[in-house]
């Protein structure tokens, strides 16, 4: 017969640690990130001119959202290694790892 507290060890070690955790939602988070843009064919398509200003500001969201895409990959990235001990973990990444787990908890 199982005892609690054999039930109770049990059923903790099952549990993911919160490196496991922030590691495992970081991932997920990558995997889901769209590729960059490719600003060049997008400038071919839709080339800026004083006509069509639309296609400016298309082309300079796009490479907004470029850098936007590429600020969450490196921060993701660098939450890994931090997690790993590869990487100091600064104030904001901690405050990155605390995000990941709370997001984590509400999924």
């Amino acid at each position: 017969m199982f005892t609690y507290l054999e039930t109770e060890k049990s059923t903790r070690t099952k549990e993911a640690t919160s490196d496991e955790i922030i590691i495992s939602v970081a991932t997920d988070i990558l995997s889901k990130l769209p590729a960059d843009f490719n600003l060049d064919k997008a400038l071919e398509k839709y080339p800026t001119s004083y006509n069509q200003s639309m296609n400016t500001v298309l082309v300079q969201e796009m490479d907004r959202f470029n850098k936007l895409l590429n600020c969450i990959r490196t921060s993701l990235v660098n939450v890994k290694r931090a997690v790993k001990g590869f990487y100091f973990l600064s104030p904001t990444l901690m405050a990155q790892n605390y995000v990941l787990i709370v997001l984590k908890s509400k999924i």
